[in-house]
């Protein structure tokens, strides 16, 4: 007790105890303050020795200083949680890091994605414009080629004309071919100027309340002898009452005519109806034929210029974009429904509300022209 504090004293004599008891070797850690404040750490080993008879006769103790070992073990404990920490933090930071890489991979792809679907389109776009350019100098030679040997034919033959009944009956017939492929032909630049126009932002509309029945009966009194001698009925259904829209007559009826037209083109047998008529408060104007009808993988691109259907077709391809176009301008819904080999339905849905067509689109709106009566 003069050596240790009482506390420690009663330590050591617990420890000796515990190995004259147990009769074997313990070792004990045990800290002393030295009389400048600083701790001494010493591992003791107590182990017991005995008489000739074995009994515990003493302890033989081994005190070992293991102040500097502690130290470099808390040393190293704490440099240990210290590199662990920071790899934590590295690691932390490198999965940040790997995060951001892949949000930008993942954005690189979305870029490279659209970057490659518009190369397509635009390879797609140049080639349908190539095919434009063949197509339309094919569609612009055959009936100047008409007009020029059918003209060329009748001034060959005139003065034998005048005299013979014959000639003239022939005379006759080249000169309505002459008119028929010179209308064709005007068509064909009306569509081109139509186009130009449309890319431009210049086509010009005179927006007004009209009666769509009037304009669908003028579209139908202007295409129904294209089928005369054909096997295709043409028939045309009217809503009862007045259908008034909001839209340019002008442009409404051109609409419903290159509907009409692709609709005669594309239908050898079977029915062709141009019909009104309202639902869920809504206009409707619908074309249906029963002709071949547009294959599933073509119909994502009846709208786009200079795209047909089919490359053996007809025409410049501008059609159903000026279509569409129009349509656009006016606040109309053009949709489609079509099965090959069975036919198509195109529908144009107007909205009867003028006020708000006048609010979305002012500049269309022509307050100077009152409701008509006819086209």
């Amino acid at each position: 007790n003069e050596l240790y504090p009482a506390e420690i004293a009663s330590y050591h004599v617990q420890t000796d105890k515990q190995a004259v008891e147990q009769k074997r070797t313990i070792l004990v850690e045990e800290r002393f303050q030295r009389d400048n404040g600083e701790f001494v750490i010493l591992q003791v080993k107590k182990s017991p020795f005995y008489d000739k008879e074995g009994n515990v006769k003493g302890l033989v103790i081994v005190a070992r200083d293991m102040t500097m070992i502690k130290g470099m073990e808390q040393a190293l404990l704490t440099l240990n949680t210290t590199l662990e920490k920071r790899v934590e933090e590295k690691t932390l930071k490198l999965q940040m890091t790997n995060e951001i890489l892949e949000k930008h991979i993942t954005e690189l792809e979305i870029v490279n994605s659209k970057l490659y679907k518009a190369k397509i389109e635009a390879l797609q776009a140049a080639q349908a414009r190539s095919n434009f350019i063949t197509g339309i100098s094919h569609e612009l030679r055959t009936p100047l080629n008409a007009i020029i040997n059918f003209t060329d034919q009748v001034i060959e033959d005139f003065d034998e004309m005048l005299e013979d009944k014959e000639l003239q009956e022939d005379t006759k017939k080249f000169m309505q071919r002459v008119l028929v492929n010179s209308r064709h032909l005007l068509n064909l630049i009306n569509d081109l100027l139509e186009f130009t126009k449309a890319e431009a932002g210049k086509i010009d509309y005179k927006i007004e309340e009209y009666d769509l029945n009037i304009i669908a009966r003028m579209a139908y009194n202007n295409t129904y002898s294209l089928l005369n001698g054909t096997d295709v009925k043409f028939n045309l259904k009217l809503y009862e009452t007045p259908l008034m829209g909001i839209v340019d007559s002008r442009r409404f009826l051109q609409v419903l005519l290159n509907l009409l037209s692709n609709a005669i083109k594309f239908t050898q047998k079977g029915v062709i109806e141009l019909r009104t008529f309202e639902e869920n408060n809504y206009m409707i104007v619908e074309v249906e034929d029963s002709g071949k009808g547009i294959p599933q993988d073509k119909q994502g691109i009846i709208f786009e210029p200079f795209m047909q259907v089919n490359s053996t077709d007809n025409g410049t391809g501008l059609g159903l974009g000026l279509v569409k176009r129009m349509c656009d301008d006016m606040d109309i819904k053009i949709s489609f429904s079509s099965i090959e080999g069975e036919g198509t339905v195109f529908r144009l849905t107007l909205k009867k509300n003028i006020d708000r067509f006048i609010q979305e689109k002012p500049h269309l709106w022509n307050e100077d022209i009152a409701v008509n009566e006819e086209v």
